[in-house]
């Protein structure tokens, strides 16, 4: 029978199982002969031994043993069997027994050799096999097309059919990815946008709780819509039976937007948690509430209470007294949890200790803070870091002295101080040494040098006296302003301050679901240290907040009215008691009908919403949460955010799965690198979806080189700075967004206020938005152009993206707040305020599409930034391509040199003349320079006029005199030969040349 039919040769074998290459393993073990005998020869003095004993000088093997088959790589080993030859050498007769070792052949070449299988298989032996093989095969296939079928018709179910029935034949990863492939195909097809295969498995994960970590631009909000619009057109859900909920009014209406654009009026709850206590609650009272960029009724509110305890006199001096000491206080803080920092971090984090100043200033360090304390409370005006140049050539970087007092004194324009609080850092003392040549070789200052020796001896008192004393003996007359003349110059911003300070803590306190009385249990529960200013500072602070907790709770009250806080708190209450209707003048539904409930931003959940959750679970233990979040983008914690939730998901939900989308769809390669360095074992990173590397620029102030009419016209390089980047940006046609950790800038500008009593002092920050406003106006754009130009803080652009980004203080993010101290109370320890900055200055740095520039100093660099320029590099701005904008003129740079030829002995010769005027020294032009206003040579003959006016004009011989503009362009050019003045060129006045519109022209 042809069953019986042996299979003798390793070429009919392998025509027998073709498409069964399992098959092959059927040789081994089995004895196979060569077609041609493998021919071992002997060379040189050896000489082989046969079977008989006669010398021959080959040997040959045709028998073998196949002892390995490797079917994944397609080899067969064999060994070779036989008689083994003796070789000898017939120099020495030295002679040894040969052997062939075991051999590898790839499988095509194994048919192309062998051929006779000894002993021989049968075909029913083979055909036997390969039954064995067909049954998973076919079964596997078969369960494959009824999983298809189920994820067609029962989608719900499908999970359910794959483990009661095919769990044995198609593995856990092989069904995700036909479910996954099933999703993706489905929303194509059917919504007409492509989501990714991570997308597609969160979409099809509909049997479980789920937890979606969702990257900075991985498409969190597509995700939940395409799951919502998937289960209600596709699985057969009722609209009435999907809720999405939101944190803000703006991403519910986005999300409803979306849905309506494929459902039209048959639309799934979608809506602000917010929203929906109110349904639940249905309050009589009036709901008071502070709206994004409108009426902020819970802030005057709150503002409203602080008022009335501010007409009372003893509560009066309460706060003052605690905001005065408060501002007088040192913080000393230290990152508890080093391990999680890397070695530039911890080493940036060691050396950055900001303190705030009563001016409201940001100080690097304890002594800075004590200086500009004493300056500020003897109403000694004073510029912080103001800018000076030192350096030729390439080496010219900008200089920032810690105070320059603006007082003359003895002829001399001010006095410098500089606290050297870093010493016995090796680059830090050379760096210090370089200054004190500096300021040797300046004539127009006072240089005052504070040791930090001075601080560890004798405290903050030794220092103020010794500063007393050597302001005094240079001549600085001064005093010491009253309490009374104090608080008159900070009482505005120090209100201000408290204001928010207790408007925040009385959220976090209704956040955290707190009565009055268990406020005050907690408040009983500290251990506060009696010897320790901040602890005393916090004590008080708290027990203010008791008053003013319970104030605000009875004012609600009184006026019938109701915060959000307290709805939400009141809707939980009402769904424990099994009240679970919502009614809205849109919708009516009942939470005991929801069975899939999904929440975007996740990680900012709070007690106060999970109690509403855990309310919902008790009477409807059928529905089922899909939360989505990122715990590198939690930067809310300050309103009472808890990442708690987020981290302990799998234990709140069970059962449950964590699920990842990690694609940025928003920012090249590079972008979403930095955003993974910063953020390095914090959990899943996230990839690119483009080839595009976008670009970071890092934009150094301590390098950045302003041009003399830049230091004219802008005091601080920030400034000129952002006009010489978004002039370009603008031109190229790029849309920008200028990001700041505050709301305020410090160093970017100074105004002089005035206190109620009319006493001036410099004021060093600047509101964003007058920033803005500031530039724009200097910049000359189109109302067109302006519309491209955006400033923000980074809390408020979360979620939000553009083309270029510009982070303004890189270096504020890891500089924690000295009011937190206030907030120590809910948990608000070093190293959790050290992680919220980290993850704020990753909100900032993932905004960017193709464009990213980072402004720091490198003398000053945040923790963050001193690790990631150390790990990444990124290149520094080349200004070459940012040159100086063309705008309205305002001076003229008056350059004074020698002519070409005549050596330097020209302008030495009036150089004593030159400085009289304020002319001053440029080594690496090498010639004297002073801008002037450019109103002073608009007159005809106004250069030569101003040439004869100068003292230095009579006598100037070889000279040769330049009028340039902010471009460096010369406009007039005149040589002075003995006295005399001749005009090369003069190009003022000159018209503008024509401009055509050659538009209409047809060539």
């Amino acid at each position: 029978m042809i069953q019986d039919r042996k299979i003798e040769t390793v070429q009919d074998f392998a025509q027998e199982i073709v498409g069964y290459e399992g098959l092959w393993i059927l040789l081994k073990g089995r004895d196979i002969k060569r077609i041609k005998p493998r021919v071992l020869t002997a060379r040189g003095n050896l000489v082989l031994t046969d079977r008989n004993g006669n010398m021959t000088k080959k040997a040959e093997f045709t028998k073998c043993k196949v002892i390995e088959v490797s079917i994944s790589i397609g080899l067969i080993t064999v060994s070779y069997s036989g008689y083994e030859p003796i070789a000898r050498n017939t120099v020495n007769g030295a002679i040894r027994r040969l052997n062939i070792d075991a051999t590898k052949y790839k499988k095509d070449k194994f048919i192309r050799l062998f051929r006779e299988i000894h002993p021989p298989l049968t075909l029913s032996e083979i055909n036997s096999y390969k039954e064995q093989i067909d049954e998973p095969i076919l079964k596997k296939k078969f369960l494959i097309e009824q999983i298809q079928i189920n994820l067609v018709q029962e989608f719900i179910f499908a999970n359910k059919f794959y483990s009661s029935s095919c769990k044995m034949y198609i593995s856990q990863l092989e069904y995700r990815d036909v479910k996954q492939k099933f999703v993706q195909n489905w929303i194509r097809n059917n919504l007409r946008n492509t989501p990714d295969l991570e997308q597609s498995l969160a979409i099809g994960s509909v049997n479980r709780h789920v937890q979606l970590i969702a990257r900075a631009g991985s498409g969190k909000t597509s995700t939940l819509v395409n799951r919502a619009l998937f289960l209600q057109k596709h699985c057969g859900i009722k609209a009435s039976e999907i809720l999405l909920l939101a944190f803000n009014r703006k991403a519910a209406q986005e999300i409803r937007e979306r849905l309506q654009n494929h459902l039209q009026n048959d639309l799934p709850y979608a809506m602000t948690f917010h929203a929906l206590a109110y349904a639940l609650v249905r309050p009589d009272e009036t709901l008071v509430y502070d709206e994004t960029g409108g009426q902020q009724a819970q802030s005057r509110l709150i503002q409203s209470v602080i008022n009335n305890y501010l007409r009372d006199s003893v509560y009066h001096e309460r706060i003052k007294s605690l905001m005065l000491r408060r501002f007088r206080s040192e913080w000393y803080w230290l990152i508890r949890n080093e391990f999680n920092l890397t070695e530039e971090e911890r080493v940036a984090a060691r050396r950055t200790k900001p303190q705030m100043g009563i001016d409201g200033v940001t100080y690097k360090s304890i002594g800075e803070k004590f200086i500009a304390d004493f300056l500020f409370e003897h109403d000694i005006p004073f510029i912080y870091e103001r800018n000076f140049w030192w350096g030729y050539g390439e080496e010219r970087t900008n200089y920032h002295p810690d105070f320059t007092i603006l007082k003359k004194v003895d002829n001399k324009k001010g006095i410098v101080i500089e606290y050297f609080g870093l010493q016995g850092d090796p680059n830090y003392d050379e760096q210090s040494e370089r200054k004190r040549q500096y300021w040797q070789n300046q004539s127009d200052y006072f240089f005052v040098e504070i040791n930090p020796q001075t601080l560890r001896q004798y405290g903050r008192k030794g220092l103020e006296q010794h500063l007393s004393q050597v302001l005094t003996e240079i001549g600085l007359r001064f005093r010491r302003l009253t309490e009374t003349q104090l608080w008159a110059k900070v009482d505005k911003r120090a209100i201000n301050r408290f204001d928010k300070a207790m408007t925040n803590f009385i959220g976090r306190c209704r956040k955290k679901c707190w009565t009055p009385n268990q406020l005050s249990a907690e408040i009983n529960n500290r251990d506060f240290d009696p010897n320790s200013e901040i602890d005393n500072i916090e004590r008080e602070f708290l027990h203010l907040a008791e008053d003013f907790y319970v104030a605000y709770l009875n004012l609600l009250q009184q006026r019938n009215e109701e915060d959000f806080d307290g709805i939400m708190q009141r809707s939980a209450q009402i769904v424990n008691e099994g009240k679970t209707v919502f009614v809205n003048k849109d919708f009516k539904g009942d939470l005991r009908d929801v069975k899939y409930i999904m929440i975007d931003e996740y990680q900012d959940f709070s007690l106060l919403f999970h109690n509403l959750i855990s309310a919902i679970r008790k009477h409807n233990q059928q529905a089922l949460f899909f939360c989505v979040g990122d715990n590198w983008q939690a930067i809310n914690s300050f309103a009472g955010a808890d990442l708690y939730f987020y981290e302990n998901f799998k234990e709140i939900f069970q059962p449950s799965h964590t699920l990842s989308i990690t694609t940025n769809y928003r920012s090249g390669s590079q972008i979403v690198d930095i955003g993974n360095k910063l953020m390095s074992n914090r959990g899943i990173s996230a990839k690119p979806s483009t080839q595009s590397q976008g670009e970071i620029q890092l934009v150094n102030i301590a390098k950045f080189q302003m041009t003399p009419i830049e230091e004219q016209e802008h005091n601080f390089d920030l400034n000129a700075i952002l006009i010489r980047l978004i002039s370009k940006l603008i031109k190229d046609g790029k849309e920008i967004t200028l990001l700041s950790r505050n709301n305020d800038l410090q160093n970017a500008g100074y105004r002089i206020r005035k206190t109620m009593d009319g006493a001036e002092y410099f004021d060093k920050r600047i509101e964003i938005e007058e920033l803005r406003k500031s530039l724009l106006d200097k910049l000359k754009l189109t109302d067109e152009q302006k519309k491209r130009v955006d400033i923000s803080t980074t809390h408020k652009y979360k979620g939000k993206e553009k083309q270029v980004i510009i982070v303004l203080d890189a270096d504020r993010y890891g500089n924690m707040h000295p009011d937190s101290i206030f907030n120590r109370i809910f948990g608000d320890d070093e190293s959790k305020l050290f992680e919220d900055e980290r993850r704020l200055l990753y909100v900032a740095l993932t905004r960017a599409k193709n464009e990213l520039f980072i402004v720091t100093n490198s003398y000053d660099s945040s923790p963050f930034i001193a690790g990631l320029t150390k790990t990444m590099q990124p290149k520094e701005v080349d200004w070459a391509n940012y040159p100086v904008p063309m705008t309205e003129e305002h001076f003229i740079l008056v350059k004074v040199s020698n002519q070409q030829g005549r050596g330097s002995s020209p302008t030495r010769e009036i150089n004593e003349f030159l400085r009289s005027e304020s002319y001053r020294f440029d080594g690496n032009l090498m010639c004297w320079y002073k801008v002037e206003l450019i109103q002073t040579f608009l007159a005809d003959g106004s250069r030569l006029q101003y040439l004869n006016e100068r003292n230095w004009s009579s006598q100037a011989n070889g000279i040769e005199v330049n009028f340039c503009n902010e471009q460096g362009i010369s406009k007039a050019s005149y040589l002075a030969n003995n006295g005399n003045w001749n005009c090369i060129f003069d190009k003022f006045n000159q018209p503008k040349p024509v401009e055509y519109d050659y538009g209409d022209i047809p060539f």
